[in-house]
């Protein structure tokens, strides 16, 4: 995919030392991976590569907004995103692909590209928080929230406070039989 192939690094010729990467990331990005449950995004991402004799680390920073769904109010939101990941990528003479630390990476010897774009997708949706709720009411109009749904949970959280208040005061405490211990 087009969209993906600046996100791909030649290793093979890239000199020793620190090379930076920034890049834009939107919906294009996103749309470039099945299933992607981000539609809309607007993100900023800056890849940080250190090489070093056989041996490369990646470190990911990105920030920005994802649009989806409030769960509290269901309205639509840009949700905040930000994080930093580390990647150490190794070429091994051996020949083994597969590492058991989920943070280091090998390579064949004969690798002359680094495709970096699954790792970047993958950490920008794990930053994402499993409860996307966004603080409705702070900052200025217009909020992003369904104020209607929003007053419709307040309301019904008064109810059950008022419910479970009501049953406290209902129930016979188990103390009170203490009390007639000693009026024998």
């Amino acid at each position: 995919m087009q969209v993906l192939r600046p996100y791909i690094l030649p290793i093979k010729g890239l000199k020793p030392g620190t090379h930076e990467y920034t890049y834009q990331v939107n919906d294009e990005f996103f749309a470039a991976f099945p299933d992607s449950p981000v539609k809309k995004a607007a993100l900023e991402l800056s890849i940080l590569v250190d090489k070093k004799f056989g041996e490369f680390t990646v470190r990911f920073d990105f920030e920005g907004t994802m649009a989806t769904e409030c769960d509290r109010c269901l309205a639509g939101i840009d949700l905040p995103v930000s994080g930093t990941e580390v990647l150490l990528f190794q070429i091994n003479p051996d020949g083994e692909e597969e590492s058991d630390d989920p943070l280091l990476v090998y390579l064949a010897p004969d690798a002359h590209e680094l495709e970096l774009a699954t790792y970047a997708y993958e950490f920008m949706l794990l930053a994402m928080p499993m409860i996307r709720t966004f603080d409705c009411r702070t900052g200025q109009p217009p909020y992003p929230c369904d104020e209607e749904m929003l007053d419709k949970l307040d309301a019904e959280e008064e109810a059950l406070a008022n419910r479970n208040r009501q049953e406290d005061t209902d129930k016979p405490s188990p103390w009170d039989v203490l009390k007639n211990l000693n009026k024998d």
